[in-house]
């Protein structure tokens, strides 16, 4: 049995659910290693102003003061560009939920149209097998003798 058009299409646009679903968890996993990364480089920064401070109350060199505000600076970038990713994908994400909620529209009209056109045949075939036993019934009556 071949499949009808609307059986074709809601396929398609099932597939094309799952795809954005499968993105879609993709990027979650890839949102929540950024995210970790992130709250890792927080807690190093974190560390890094203690240090300096302690640095700072005992009294050392200048030169010590400027590697570790060199390498605060170095974690601030890295959390700017962690968020920059953070915000990319929850770009990617809003268009990958915007695809599968057309695809899931997609899917649910054309499951309508085939469940309509399967209603369709159906009543034309119950309609014709009526008129076969109408017909036969008919016939039958003609042929038998009226008591």
């Amino acid at each position: 049995m071949s499949l009808s058009p609307h059986q074709v299409l809601a396929k398609l646009a099932d597939h094309e659910r799952s795809q954005a679903e499968e993105a879609l968890s993709a990027m979650a996993a890839k949102r929540q290693d950024l995210q970790t990364r992130r709250e890792e480089v927080v807690v190093y920064l974190e560390q890094l102003g203690q240090q300096r401070e302690q640095v700072m109350k005992g009294g050392t060199q200048a030169s010590m003061l400027m590697m570790m505000e060199t390498a605060m600076e170095e974690q601030h970038e890295r959390i700017e560009k962690i968020k920059g990713a953070l915000e990319r994908i929850h770009e990617q994400e809003k268009a990958l939920i915007q695809g599968w909620i057309a695809a899931n529209q997609k899917n649910k009209v054309h499951e309508k149209m085939q469940d309509k056109s399967d209603k369709i045949e159906q009543r034309l075939s119950d309609r014709k097998a009526q008129q076969q036993m109408d017909d036969m019934c008919a016939s039958r009556s003609k042929q038998e003798p009226v008591i």
